[in-house]
């Protein structure tokens, strides 16, 4: 099944090469900011946590590819994600990113703050 998101892109790698066992890989990872779930509570045991705030994600790649084609691309970005979910039968599911597709805002084409002298002017 096929599926399209949309996140932020904070980092990535990719793979390609054969191993010194003879295998073959050809990989990529992409980096999605995810909202850590927030957590303010003490355990059983009487210990305490906290949580809040963002973090990033891997998810895997069909290959590396997918991740050459945005390499150029300085993060964070927005993109649309086009993910593939994969089962065994057994309940055992993966979800692998098939395609990336920068999305671009024209008013702010590095998708960053803004900083200099048009940011002093607003202020």
């Amino acid at each position: 099944m096929e599926m399209i998101g949309q996140g932020k892109v904070t980092g990535f790698k990719w793979f390609v090469g054969t191993m010194d066992d003879g295998k073959v890989i050809d990989s990529g990872t992409i980096f999605i900011e995810s909202a850590l779930k927030g957590s303010d509570r003490e355990s059983t045991a009487g210990g305490k946590g906290y949580a809040r705030g963002y973090a990033s994600q891997p998810f895997r790649c069909s290959n590396s590819a997918v991740v050459k084609r945005v390499q150029h691309i300085e993060t964070p970005f927005s993109a649309q994600l086009v993910i593939e979910s994969q089962t065994d039968g057994r309940g055992e599911k993966s979800e692998i990113v098939i395609d990336i597709r920068p999305v671009i805002d024209v008013t702010n084409p590095a998708s960053r703050p803004e900083t200099g002298k048009a940011a002093s002017k607003a202020a």
